[in-house]
């Protein structure tokens, strides 16, 4: 018992040990970071040997800081140590790298991210993944080589390394690949749509340079941001990294010089600083040495920062002045993005290093889409008021339209009136001349003849025919006109029949007028009513009272005759015209016998039918 008791401590010290190496050694089923590695520079398409000059690096590794100018091809070596080979497909994950990167695992090729020949394949914002099968893994020891090449005037970089299940690495990359490759080609490309939008509404309202200077913008951020997911340029990569960098600084200027002249804020000296840096940067960047490009790019990067803070400080203070929404979305858009610009100046600027995204090319398209949708709802706005006020003209123009038709209607009907009443004028002024002189020469004869009715009724005529000459060539004749007349008329005929005449009428208003139609009418039946007096009645006196009650006219004729016969009365002509004449002026004409004898005519007509045309 003794003797097994030396060989059961070894055996048991052995199985601790074993253990103990068992759970130093990692299982693949787990997620290897890898961040302990050597490097070395050396120009090679194959890993270097073992006895190359090799140096400790720890993960990630800046050159800017370890390496500070140099570029070309770096050589990294990783070692890990595995229990087990593993059963499952395996990948090896780089989140971070620039510029372009190879791989191999225990000597065989995994893959590689484009061309390591000028212009080298861009990969500094996508990341890498190579799938390794399970078959290339060892049990204990295994060697990864990352062939990192980057340009000297280019911020070589290589962050920790991932090794493990190839499904999880997978969605991570898939993750990844999303957030800095497919929304900025998705921003792109909807970011250049809107700028040719606003180029072509500048191009028809050249006088809003406003949209322009954004349409622009617009364009060459889609070009600075196609940066961010090109692997293969056309041209060399520095010409490309200065035109890159110069990009920046122009949309950046275009942009804030546009929002200024969008919102009516005329800042000569600001924007002369902003074309001073529009074209200052890309003139130095091209004429400047490649190798201090970094230091340049990041000069007019801070540049052009302070240039974006003072608008930011001039929106503010007009959002405060003039509160809207817009105003609102201005500021907090700007705010955002002077933000993320602060935080990538210092990525660049520091050690700041990780698998964090550049946060501008996030933040830019937000702000071109706030911009752009106020520009472009200003836009509709004018549109919709301009629509509005074309619809405005245009019922003006067809109200004036219809007004000239009416006048010309009007001219046409009045140039036919002038016509007839010329006419008219003429027959009249024949039948006056003519038919007038004939009726005054009978009427004196007759009376010279002693042949007072023959001599009342040639005046009658002359008096109806004097009657249609002048009424019918006026449009309005005075009440206190038409009275008079007829005072003058009736007189002479009474008198020239040895009769005695009573009238009686109060003054009425200057302003009462009747209608030359009103006129005629009314003429006539007092006319008709005086005759039938002196030729019928056998009167010795006539009177004639008028007044005027509730807007309704009356005249009341009386004599002291024989009277009449209703039988008779309602056959004659004359009486039967003088009714006809008072139902056209809406109003009533009676025949009243007087006791003990004599007869009254009245007539009432409203003072409104007289007054209508």
């Amino acid at each position: 018992m003794r003797t097994l008791r030396p060989i059961r401590s070894v055996l048991q010290n052995c199985t601790l040990a074993l253990i103990g190496l068992l759970l130093s050694f990692p299982l693949m089923a787990e997620e290897l970071r890898l961040a302990e590695a050597q490097y070395v520079m050396v120009a090679s398409d194959e890993p270097p040997q073992d006895d190359a000059n090799w140096q400790t690096v720890t993960l990630p590794d800046q050159w800017k800081l370890s390496r500070p100018g140099q570029g070309g091809d770096v050589w990294y070596r990783l070692h890990f140590k595995l229990v087990a080979t593993p059963k499952d497909s395996q990948a090896l994950y780089l989140p971070r790298l620039c510029m372009n990167a190879s791989a191999y695992l225990n000597g065989v090729f995994l893959g590689d991210g484009g061309s390591f020949t000028d212009p080298v394949g861009r990969n500094w914002n996508r990341p890498l993944l190579f799938l390794a099968p399970p078959s290339l893994f060892r049990t204990g020891q295994n060697t990864l080589y990352v062939r990192l090449n980057s340009p000297s005037f280019s911020l070589g970089a290589l962050s920790p390394i991932y090794l493990g299940d190839a499904r999880t690495l997978t969605e991570r990359y898939d993750t990844a690949f999303f957030m800095r490759i497919t929304l900025n080609q998705a921003a792109t490309l909807i970011i250049a749509a809107m700028g040719l939008f606003m180029l072509a509404l500048w191009s028809r309202r050249r006088q809003d340079s406003m949209y322009g200077y954004f349409g622009l913008s617009s364009l060459i951020w889609s070009f600075n941001s196609s940066n961010l997911f090109l692997r293969t340029i056309p041209i060399p990569a520095q010409l490309w990294e200065t035109l890159i960098n110069a990009s920046f600084q122009i949309f950046i200027s275009l942009l804030m010089i546009a929002l200024l002249r969008f919102l009516g804020l005329r800042k000569p000296l600001l924007e002369k600083a902003l074309w001073a840096i529009l074209i200052g940067s890309p003139l130095s960047l091209i004429l400047l040495p490649g190798s201090i490009l970094i230091s340049v790019s990041m000069f007019w990067h801070l540049l052009t920062l302070l240039s974006s803070l003072t608008v930011s400080v001039l929106v503010l203070r007009e959002a405060i002045r003039r509160p809207h929404l817009d105003s609102l979305l201005l500021v907090s858009a700007l705010g955002v993005n002077l933000m993320f610009g602060i935080h990538d100046w210092l990525k660049h600027a520091s050690s700041l290093y990780g698998d964090d995204p550049h946060w501008i090319h996030y933040g830019a398209p937000v702000f071109f889409l706030v911009v752009g949708g106020i520009m472009t709802n200003r836009f509709v706005q004018a549109l919709n008021q301009f629509e509005q006020l074309n619809a405005d003209l245009e019922q003006r123009v067809q109200h004036k339209h219809t007004e000239l038709e009416n006048q010309y209607s009007s001219m046409q009907a009045m140039e036919k009136q002038r016509t007839m009443l010329e006419e008219r004028e003429r027959i009249y002024r024949d039948l006056h001349d003519d038919v007038g002189a004939k009726l005054l020469g009978l009427a004196i004869s007759a009376q010279r003849a002693n042949l007072p009715k023959e001599a009342d009724l040639a005046r009658s005529a002359l008096q109806d025919l004097r009657d249609v000459v002048s009424r019918s060539t006026q449009e309005q004749t005075p009440l206190s006109d038409l009275l008079a007349d007829w005072r003058i008329e009736t007189e002479q005929r009474v008198q020239a029949a040895e009769l005695t005449l009573h009238w009686q009428f109060p003054d009425y208003p200057a302003d009462i007028t009747l209608s030359s139609q009103s006129a005629l009418h009314m003429s006539r039946i007092v006319r008709e009513a005086v005759t039938n007096v002196l030729r019928h009645a056998q009167a010795s006196q006539i009177s004639v009272h008028t007044r005027l009650e509730e807007e309704r006219f009356y005249i009341d004729i009386e004599d002291d005759g024989l009277g009449f016969d209703p039988e008779t009365a309602r056959s004659h002509r004359g009486m039967a015209s003088m009714r006809a004449r008072a139902t056209t002026l809406q109003g009533t004409l009676d025949w009243l016998v007087l006791l003990p004898h004599g007869c009254r005519v009245s007539l009432c007509v409203p003072l409104s039918a007289l007054t209508t045309p």
